[in-house]
């Protein structure tokens, strides 16, 4: 991962690559990092919080669901995203380094119209993100694949009142590291064919509607006598 000293602005490159010397956001001096930051540093205006939108529905009664898009770059996953965030009553999609917003005009193309009605926030890192996140009582359960995850549909399901932001990553470089540390859970979708994993739309579609309506059939059955 590469930091922005001015502005906080992490993102990934890949070792030894020369590219990312120079922040995207601010144009500051970058270097290679491998830890939280330790001094906060002003924001850029735009990195506030963002309002839910006039007419935004509330969350439906239950599990409280966030998503958290770190450095996901193409702005066609993004609306894609933002499109299902809107059909499981996501409250909140927490956008992190190079992620496009609900609005950039790439996005909207994809989401037709759901970005207009999921709340969102916009922060240079992911850390900072899951920060809010937290803030706002949520546990984070990263969509990754790893040593340490476990098949979703293998995982008991989180209780009914609980709140949860799920974490999606770089399409390449996966979920920042000091992110999944952070994580109570990391989870993923077994994969039966040649290829290890999804596309990271498609992913969190297939996870967020086990964890809206999948999760909530597993209770009942588990309930039943």
């Amino acid at each position: 991962m590469r930091a922005c000293g001015a502005c906080r602005f992490r993102f990934p490159v890949q070792d030894g690559s020369p590219l990312g010397e120079r922040c995207p956001a601010c144009g500051g001096a970058t270097a290679f990092v491998d830890a939280a930051f330790a001094t906060p540093s002003a924001r850029d205006a735009r990195d506030a919080p963002a309002p839910a939108p006039a007419g935004t529905p509330a969350p439906s009664p239950g599990l409280r669901l966030a998503v958290l898009l770190d450095n996901v770059r193409s702005a066609s996953n993004v609306g894609t995203i933002v499109r299902t965030c809107d059909a499981l009553a996501v409250e909140r999609i927490y956008y992190a380094g190079l992620t496009p917003p609900s609005d950039h005009p790439k996005v909207a193309k994809t989401a037709l119209g759901a970005e207009q009605r999921v709340a969102w926030e916009r922060h240079p890192s992911a850390l900072d993100a899951l920060d809010a996140a937290a803030a706002a009582g949520f546990t984070a359960w990263a969509l990754e694949g790893g040593e340490r995850s476990r098949s979703l549909f293998g995982m008991a399901a989180p209780p009914a009142t609980a709140a949860l932001v799920l974490v999606l990553g770089h399409e390449v470089a996966g979920v920042d590291p000091r992110v999944l540390e952070r994580c109570a859970a990391v989870a993923r979708l077994p994969m039966l064919g040649i290829k290890d994993s999804l596309n990271v739309a498609t992913a969190f579609a297939a996870a967020g509607y086990w964890l809206r309506f999948g999760a909530t059939a597993t209770r009942a059955t588990a309930a039943a006598p």
